[in-house]
């Protein structure tokens, strides 16, 4: 595995986790945690909704994917999301809250 597909795997774990802990996910979120531009963000967004497009559903007036209503994680397997997102954070640094109103 290269190491783009590691952060592309780490990416889509991270939205199966953000999504079941806070229910919804913008690509402003994943920016942020992974310091990453919007386009590499839509596309990773867009990728995992190819694969079970019931998870997520565009919500307009948000700008951001809500939770479907058969939503089930399919990249975390046996991780907890609380655990993950911890996780990232330790590897990728903790998102200042203050950064994402910037956004």
């Amino acid at each position: 595995m290269t190491s783009t597909e590691t952060i592309e795997l780490a990416m889509l774990r991270f939205i199966d986790a953000y999504v079941a802990a806070n229910g919804m996910i913008g690509s402003k979120e994943i920016c942020l945690q992974f310091n990453c531009l919007r386009p590499k963000a839509s596309k990773v967004l867009k990728q995992y909704q190819g694969v079970k497009p019931s998870n997520l559903r565009f919500d307009t007036s948000l700008h951001a994917y809500r939770r479907g209503v058969t939503f089930e994680p399919l990249f975390l397997k046996e991780e907890r999301p609380l655990a993950y997102l911890d996780a990232i954070d330790l590897v990728f640094g903790k998102v200042d809250p203050k950064e994402m109103r910037k956004l």
